[in-house]
């Protein structure tokens, strides 16, 4: 079996249309607001709790998740990595996933190089 192909661009416009496209911070341009935000926003070190627009941030989303901690992470690519890595208790880990997956088209190096993790394609039956 073959692939089909996990792209956007064969689909006509209003299949992809979105008030906002975050696939990444490369496609959008930040607004005059967030550049405000930007030069307002704390500097302190976020691993010493120094930084309290972090912190704040942290216990605002792990209040709204019912969770006692929260963790800023700096990317999806990130995110993706602890979220799977946890799961990960005996070597040789595997991870199967769909073919059209983002951790397999975008992101299968970082797992394996970064967690020990093969990653195993499937296509589904249905």
């Amino acid at each position: 079996m073959t692939a089909e192909k996990n792209s956007t661009m064969d689909l006509p416009p209003e299949y992809i249309s979105a008030a906002n496209d975050l696939r990444s911070d490369t496609f959008t341009t930040p607004t005059e607001a967030m550049i405000k935000a930007a030069l307002n926003a704390s500097v302190g070190d976020a691993v010493y709790g120094e930084d309290v627009d972090t912190a704040r941030l942290e216990q605002t989303v792990a209040k709204l998740a019912g969770k006692e901690a929260g963790l800023f992470c700096v990317s999806g690519t990130m995110s993706n990595q602890i979220a799977l890595r946890t799961h990960l208790y005996q070597p040789p880990y595997s991870i199967l996933c769909d073919y059209r997956a983002h951790v397999y088209t975008h992101e299968a190096a970082g797992l394996a190089i970064l967690s020990q993790a093969m990653v195993v394609p499937v296509i589904p039956s249905n």
